[in-house]
């Protein structure tokens, strides 16, 4: 797309397919395919591999979700699955750490519990710098891009 300018807001999405002229985004099947930059920490996978856990899949999404919803070079990604005290999985944990155009440190951590807790049955909570934004928990897991959005407003006011 004429005009799109290069940079960490499409840095981290990549085409896996044709890329439609009338369209920014890549597509894959119709659905927006996820690549971590080479310059990003992580401790998944930088690309989907065969046979993975979605939750790096949606790990990755968030990223670069934030990356695009906000003017924010993607920095550091990390996921922890958090066990009971005799190993059984008990949350999923995605830290997103970011650049904004100020060059301060944006850290963003999505926590999902499995079984009860404060936010129902395998409820989630999103924290922006340690506080929790309005709209920043709840039930339903939601989508990358409501994710993205959820923190975008919260951030810009």
């Amino acid at each position: 797309m004429a005009g799109r300018r290069p940079g960490p807001r499409s840095a981290g999405v990549r085409t896996s397919g044709s890329r439609s002229a009338d369209t920014a985004q890549p597509r894959m099947f119709g659905q927006r395919v996820y690549m971590l930059p080479d310059t990003v920490q992580s401790n998944i996978p930088r690309q989907a591999v065969a046979g993975e856990y979605g939750r790096w899949t949606y790990a990755r999404a968030v990223l670069i979700e934030i990356c695009d919803a906000l003017p924010y070079t993607p920095v550091a990604l990390y996921d922890r699955l958090c066990t009971d005290s005799i190993g059984n999985p008990a949350a999923v944990v995605i830290t997103v750490i970011a650049r904004d155009e100020n060059d301060e440190i944006v850290t963003v951590v999505w926590r999902q519990d499995r079984g009860l807790n404060a936010h129902g049955p395998n409820g989630w909570e999103l924290t922006i710098n340690g506080a929790v934004p309005h709209g920043g928990t709840g039930r339903l897991r939601p989508s990358p891009p409501m994710l993205a959005d959820i923190i975008r407003r919260a951030i810009t006011n």
